[in-house]
């Protein structure tokens, strides 16, 4: 088991995406950390923010602090939705917990997807 500090596991997930800060759109994020005491500590950033409230959100994230990366056991929940409709959520992978990122789906791969599914009978 190893600590895992939330501000700096998010920041670095921000950067592999070449992202940063001003990139999220709105945000609804959740611990809750043995190195806490079991406290449930959440942060959220609502769409069309101002800064001051990004730099809340990013300080509310730092105060978060550490949590113990456990085999199958949870500690950190939510999710970062971007400004171009991508998102982060917790995904379970390799034995760990980290973040993953999802795309939003383009319509027209997603309309010829939908077709080659459907079964109209004919």
């Amino acid at each position: 088991m190893q600590k895992v500090n939330v501000y700096l596991e998010l920041e670095k997930a921000l950067m592999m995406l070449h992202m940063d800060w001003t990139d999220i759109d709105w945000s609804h994020l959740r611990s809750c950390c043995h190195s806490l005491n079991n406290k449930i500590r959440e942060v959220i950033l609502v769409s069309d923010y101002f800064k001051e409230d990004l730099e809340h959100f990013k300080q509310g994230v730092k105060d978060m602090g550490d949590y113990l990366d456990i085999p199958d056991e949870q500690q950190l929940f939510g999710v970062v939705v971007f400004r171009n409709g991508a998102w982060l959520e917790r995904h379970y992978f390799d034995k760990h917990w980290r973040w993953h990122y999802t795309r939003k789906p383009e319509y027209e791969a997603f309309i010829k997807g939908a077709d080659e599914r459907i079964d109209t009978g004919e």
